[in-house]
């Protein structure tokens, strides 16, 4: 004896809807997500050509960011859309790997640009503040 369950929500009176309630407008918000870290990242792209005398690596490692944000989104939104289409991925694991791969690299360069800016405005002020000492232990020899 061969039994089997699906589980599912019926949308619009005929489509079969696999995720729950709380997660079916997960895909678009996920999608929209994505468009604003586009935005952000044209906006980016433009301001660091404007600018192009200040620009350090610092601001490509951002636009990097900003892209691997948006690519993790579009992994989820795309993962969301074969669950909800058809109970599961197609390929087992497929968009699993690739999320958890963005969101890995997503998670690791956001703490490095965050040190980074960190370290930065402290070496900063640490240069500003004992350059002058400096100075005069250089005039003195």
């Amino acid at each position: 004896m061969d039994v089997r369950r699906k589980l599912y929500n019926i949308d619009h009176a005929t489509t079969k809807d696999y995720l729950s309630a709380g997660l079916t407008q997960l895909r678009s918000l996920y999608l929209i997500f994505s468009l604003i870290y586009l935005c952000f990242l044209g906006f980016w792209i433009m301001v660091c050509f404007k600018k192009v005398r200040y620009v350090y690596r610092m601001h490509l490692l951002m636009v990097v960011l900003l892209v691997i944000t948006s690519a993790h989104f579009i992994c989820a939104a795309a993962e969301q859309h074969y669950v909800k289409v058809a109970g599961t991925t197609p390929h087992p694991h497929g968009w699993d790997v690739i999320f958890y791969m963005f969101q890995l690299i997503r998670n690791g360069l956001f703490f490095t640009v965050i040190m980074l800016i960190g370290i930065g405005r402290c070496l900063w002020k640490l240069l500003a503040f004992h350059k002058p000492f400096i100075k005069s232990i250089a005039m003195k020899q």
